[in-house]
């Protein structure tokens, strides 16, 4: 049946998928949200929808230090510049020990029927503020982008990591990685990131009781990751779904920002 069922929206999906990547071609200047990707047709009926979560960072936006660095430091607000429609959620790394990370989160209500997601956004990173107006991107040891799902002490996720430079700093990255719920997974996708605006798309779904990732959308490229397939973890906490951010420090810990807009996340 869900063989059956995809073949129906799956075009209407890709057509989703490449009008908001249209739309993160525009600079900021340039950007006028005369589209709403929401509209009726847009998306098969089945999907649910919850939109522009980047609006308000005092609204369930949480942030919370890494359990490996415990002494981070960051914080979220919202602008108006740069942005796509009018706002955007700025998160921020600002101090802590040496490679501290920190998550910004939100919960929303989940039930046991939901077992697929599409996680969808629009970031940019910004290193410039503490190197002299001279972009320094080796600061940054990775982005990582995440949805989960937790239902009766199991937890279900699908993760993207941005690997700009290793743990111990070396060269010869960017890296697309996914998580596996045990660590990091090399995908062989190597893509440049640059300070302008990036389209990120992130669809997985449970499937015979594993977390299986269907694809991955970067701007202009699309990836088919239906290979990657891993058991959920015993996690011993409330039943939700949630979305994650995360912004990794180097070694020699700078600060940097990450600002993203026209958040959504699908779920059925």
């Amino acid at each position: 049946m869900r063989n059956t069922k995809a073949a129906a929206w799956h075009s209407c999906l890709l057509f989703l998928i490449c009008a908001l990547t249209y739309i993160g071609c525009h600079g900021d200047e340039d950007f006028n949200n005369r589209y709403d990707p929401l509209s009726p047709g847009f998306v098969p009926p089945e999907w649910q929808i919850l939109a522009n979560l980047d609006e308000d960072s005092t609204q369930q936006w949480i942030k919370q230090c890494d359990d490996r660095t415990p002494g981070c430091q960051g914080s979220l607000s919202t602008v108006t510049q740069p942005a796509m429609n009018g706002r955007a959620l700025k998160l921020s790394l600002t101090g802590g020990n040496s490679s501290s990370n920190v998550r910004f989160y939100k919960d929303f209500p989940t039930d046991s029927i939901t077992e697929e997601f599409i996680f969808d956004l629009f970031f940019k990173y910004d290193p410039v503020t503490t190197f002299n107006n001279a972009p320094n991107p080796s600061i940054i040891q990775a982005i990582e982008f995440s949805v989960s799902k937790w239902q009766d002490s199991t937890r279900w996720q699908w993760a993207i990591q941005w690997e700009n430079v290793d743990a111990g700093g070396a060269p010869g990255k960017p890296d697309i990685r996914i998580w596996s719920g045990m660590d990091w997974v090399d995908t062989g996708i190597k893509l440049e990131l640059n300070t302008t605006w990036h389209h990120l798309t992130l669809h997985g779904e449970i499937r015979d009781k594993q977390a299986r990732y269907i694809s991955l959308k970067i701007d202009e490229g699309f990836y088919e990751l239906d290979r990657y397939k891993y058991q959920p973890r015993y996690e011993d906490k409330p039943d939700k779904t949630a979305i994650h951010i995360q912004l990794d420090g180097a070694i020699e810990l700078k600060a940097y920002d990450v600002f993203v807009d026209e958040v959504l996340l699908l779920f059925r």
